[in-house]
């Protein structure tokens, strides 16, 4: 079952980089949300199945966990409408673009409140997949003790 995973798992995370790559650096136009959910279904079907009984099950296990946040349809929503900086840049003077300074003020003021949302949602998410907050399911599915 853990072959398995892995297989379907690393399929698509590539898939996914390969996607970003195109987004970011050459003017491609993939919809990361369908990729997400795809990864969201799968991590979904192997939630609570693959025994931890050694280091590989164990690490499985908390990318399981971490994904059934990260890719959870809101959240992923969310985050790539935050990551497409162009939804943001919308009636901003040439005066403010072309000040570094005041550009990165205004775009943070415009995103504030998407921020926030994203922050709340996968806090929630993670206490009910029984962490404390979303910082404790980052730290305790990155090996760090919080």
């Amino acid at each position: 079952m853990l072959s398995d995973f892995e297989d379907k798992y690393l399929k698509l995370y590539r898939e996914l980089k390969v996607q970003q790559w195109s987004n970011y650096f050459e003017e491609g136009d993939h919809d990361l949300n369908i990729i997400d959910e795809r990864i969201y279904k799968l991590v979904s079907e192997y939630t609570n199945k693959i025994e931890a009984l050694d280091s590989e099950g164990m690490i499985t296990n908390l990318i399981i966990a971490k994904d059934k946040v990260d890719k959870d349809p809101n959240v992923s929503k969310l985050r790539n409408y935050i990551d497409n900086l162009e939804n943001y840049n919308v009636n901003i003077s040439k005066e403010v673009k072309e000040d570094n300074y005041k550009y990165q003020l205004v775009m943070a003021n415009k995103m504030k409140k998407d921020v926030l949302k994203l922050m709340e949602i996968r806090n929630h998410l993670a206490m009910e997949n029984g962490y404390d907050s979303y910082i404790d399911l980052v730290f305790k599915t990155n090996g760090i003790n919080s």
